[in-house]
């Protein structure tokens, strides 16, 4: 899945994964710029080469993209620039992106790097009410379906964020070597 495709497929699904996730998926370059100017303390990062693509964001600020490096072949990664300041790679392909959310997974942005939770989604847990929950797991439903169509069985959400070790040495290096604020 390229990134146009994941980008396109996350609108068509925007209600369903707000139903049952904190998270809205978005295409707003400019809040996505005015985001890494904010992590970056300015512009000085665009002369990297590095690129992002937007995906969305949650109820905190955090900002998800696609992280497209110079020269890196596809699939990119997929990371979070957290609102509480965590930062980190969440899945290795925006195909992976698509799928783990069908985990109805909880991010954890105070980390560095950021971490997911299964099965972590409020809406999902005991202390949601009743109804929310039911409508939770009739969305969670709905979205695992389309992306099955769309994808093929989903894989295990410990296969999907397996791996991202040396990408997350390589991206903090990368935020760390162009935040100005350092």
């Amino acid at each position: 899945m390229d990134i146009p495709t994941l980008q396109a497929f996350l609108a068509t699904h925007i209600g369903t994964l707000h139903t049952f996730l904190d998270y809205e998926a978005s295409i707003d370059d400019d809040r996505l710029d005015d985001t890494l100017k904010a992590w970056f303390g300015g512009t000085r990062w665009h002369h990297s080469g590095h690129r992002f693509a937007h995906l969305g964001i949650d109820g905190r600020g955090g900002e998800f993209a696609v992280w497209i490096r110079p020269g890196a072949e596809a699939p990119h990664p997929v990371v979070v620039l957290g609102g509480e300041g965590g930062r980190g790679v969440l899945v290795a392909s925006p195909a992976a992106w698509a799928q783990v959310l069908a985990h109805a997974v909880h991010i954890d942005d105070y980390a560095d790097p950021a971490k997911m939770t299964a099965n972590g989604s409020y809406a999902l847990s005991d202390d949601a009410g009743e109804c929310e929950r039911e409508d939770a797991e009739e969305a969670v439903a709905k979205y695992r379906a389309a992306v099955t169509a769309e994808l093929g069985p989903i894989p295990a959400f410990d296969t999907l964020t397996a791996g991202l070790d040396a990408l997350n040495v390589e991206f903090g290096a990368f935020v760390d070597a162009h935040n100005e604020y350092l």
